[in-house]
């Protein structure tokens, strides 16, 4: 019963927020500022720093000033080239397994192609002792299969009772 309480709780209050509806706030009358002369509203222009040379730069350098928006892609890429080709970020961890060049086949190990060869002589001479010495070429006549002497015709009653009398 406390979340039926609660549920109405919260269904009548959602109602009744959303029947409130406020009134958006009358702006305040702002008093007119005061007549400044033309001259000393221009902002004053802001000096951009110059770059420094990309050349000059190494992984101690700061890069943000070549990140900015008004940089030229051009300039950007330049100093990111700088900064990656640092040899910081050319060492090879550990987790570069699928680095190696696959398409070139390793060398079989010296001895490999001699235990192979020694593997098929080993098949071979087993299977020449495992083949069975040809067969007499008479074939012997095959015995028809015994008559079963019990007369029942039901497979699972083997008293020999038929189906009928079991459900009777």
């Amino acid at each position: 019963m406390a979340d039926d309480n609660f549920l109405h709780r919260w269904s009548r209050r959602k109602h009744a927020s959303a029947r409130t509806v406020t009134a958006p706030a009358e702006p305040q009358p702002v008093a007119a500022p005061a007549v400044v002369p033309a001259a000393s509203v221009a902002p004053a222009p802001v000096e951009a720093k110059p770059l420094p040379p990309v050349e000059s730069l190494s992984l101690a350098s700061d890069f943000k000033p070549f990140l900015a928006e008004k940089v030229d892609e051009a300039v950007k890429r330049a100093a990111l080239r700088k900064l990656f080709t640092d040899p910081h970020f050319n060492v090879m961890d550990g987790l570069d397994t699928y680095i190696d060049d696959y398409s070139k086949a390793d060398p079989l190990p010296e001895g490999l192609l001699d235990k192979l060869a020694n593997v098929y002589r080993t098949l071979d001479d087993k299977d020449t002792a495992a083949e069975p010495a040809p067969a007499d070429t008479t074939v012997a006549t095959a015995q028809p299969p015994a008559e079963p002497t019990t007369g029942s015709t039901d497979p699972i009653n083997d008293q020999g009772d038929t189906t009928d009398e079991r459900r009777g």
